[in-house]
C-alpha cells in the first residue's frame, strides 16, 4: 500500500490541536489559505503581501530552515533595502501574530539560527500531500491497487489540479516551485491513470491520459496508457492512430521515434487482431509510415489517405 496518502504530522503536535479537527491545513494551490478547526484565514488575511511569502517560502520548504539572506532575496531581490533583516524580523512577527490570532501554536513559525523554518508536524499542507503519495511504495509488479488506494490518489489529484498560486508576483522563485507543481500534477495524473488501467477501468485511464497529453505531448509514459487502454478496450486502430501521432511527435520535437515499450504495446495490439486479419493491415500501416518518412509531403498525405480508407473498411466489413 501506498504510504503518505493520509495527512502528514500527528495531532496534537507543537500545541496546534489534541483532535485531528483541530489540526492546521495549510493549502497553496490556487490561493493561500490557513484552516484550524472551523475558522481559518485567507491570503488577505495574512498581514499583508511579504509576510504572506514568508509563509509560503516556508511552506514550500517543508519543515527544512530557510535562510534570513534567502528570504530577503526572495522578498526584495538582488538588492534589498538597507533595513532588510530589521524589516523581514517585523514581518514575520506580524505573520506569528496573525497565525496565533487563529489559535495556531505561536511556534508554528520558529526561529533556527539565521534563519526560520514552519514546523511540520502536526500540520497539513497540500502540496506535501501529493509529494508523500508520489514518494510512497507501489503496489507489487503485477498487483491490482485496492479500491481505496485508486481513490485517495483520485482525491489529491483532485485537491492539487490546479495552478499554484496563480495571482501571487511572477517571482523567479515562485515561477520555480509552480513548475515543480506543473510536474507534480501531471506525475499524480499518470499515476492516478496507470491505477485506473491496472484495475480494469480503461475508460477512467484514457481520459485522465488524454489530459496529461494535452499538458505535455512528450510525455512517453502517458502515451503508452493511452495505447494500453485502447488496447483493452478492443480498439487496436485507436492505438494505431495513437501511435502515429506519438511517432509524429517525437520525430518532430526529439528528433527520435517511440521507444520500445511503446512498440511493444503496439504489436499486442496487433497480436489480438490477428485472427481476421486486421493486424496484417495495420502492421502495413506502420510499414507504410516507415517507408515514406522521405518521400514529399503531399505524397505522403495521399498515401497515409488511401491507408486509412482501406482500413475503414477492413473495420466497418
Amino acid at each position: 500500500m501506498r504510504k503518505g496518502v493520509t495527512q502528514r504530522g500527528g495531532a496534537g503536535s507543537a500545541g496546534i490541536g489534541l483532535v485531528e479537527e483541530n489540526r492546521l491545513r495549510i493549502n497553496l494551490v490556487g490561493d493561500v489559505q490557513v484552516q484550524l478547526g472551523t475558522s481559518g484565514l485567507t491570503s488577505r488575511q495574512l498581514g499583508g503581501t511579504k509576510p504572506r511569502l514568508i509563509l509560503v517560502s516556508l511552506v514550500l520548504a517543508a519543515g527544512r530552515p530557510v535562510s534570513k539572506e534567502r528570504l530577503i532575496v526572495q522578498l526584495w531581490g538582488e538588492h534589498p533595502p538597507a533595513g532588510a533583516v530589521p524589516a523581514l524580523e517585523s514581518y514575520v512577527s506580524v505573520l506569528r501574530s496573525r497565525l496565533s490570532g487563529l489559535g495556531c501554536s505561536p511556534w508554528l513559525v520558529g526561529t533556527v539560527p539565521h534563519g526560520y523554518r514552519v514546523e511540520a508536524d502536526g500540520v497539513s499542507v497540500d502540496v506535501w500531500d501529493g509529494d508523500a503519495v508520489l514518494a510512497g511504495p507501489a503496489p507489487p509488479r503485477g498487483g491490482c491497487p485496492t479500491s481505496a488506494i485508486r481513490r485517495a490518489v483520485r482525491d489529491t489529484l483532485a485537491s492539487l489540479d490546479s495552478p499554484l498560486l496563480p495571482d501571487e508576483a511572477d517571482l523567479p522563485w515562485l515561477e520555480e516551485a509552480r513548475a515543480r507543481h506543473s510536474r507534480r500534477r501531471s506525475e499524480l495524473r499518470g499515476l492516478a491513470a496507470r491505477y485506473e488501467l491496472e484495475a480494469g477501468d480503461a475508460e477512467a485511464a484514457l481520459r485522465l491520459t488524454t489530459r496529461s497529453l494535452e499538458q505535455d505531448q512528450l510525455d512517453e509514459r502517458a502515451w503508452c496508457t493511452l495505447l494500453e487502454s485502447y488496447v483493452l478496450l478492443g480498439q487496436p486502430v485507436e492505438a494505431l492512430r495513437a501511435f502515429t501521432r506519438c511517432r509524429e511527435v517525437f520525430v518532430e520535437q526529439l528528433g527520435c521515434a517511440p521507444g520500445p515499450r511503446m512498440q511493444a504495446i503496439l504489436e499486442r495490439a496487433l497480436l489480438a487482431t490477428a485472427d481476421d486479419g486486421l493486424g496484417d493491415l495495420l502492421s502495413a500501416v506502420l510499414h507504410l509510415g516507415d517507408t515514406t518518412a522521405s518521400r514529399p509531403e503531399e505524397e505522403r498525405l495521399r498515401l497515409y489517405a488511401r491507408a486509412r480508407m482501406a482500413l475503414t473498411d477492413a473495420v466497418s466489413a
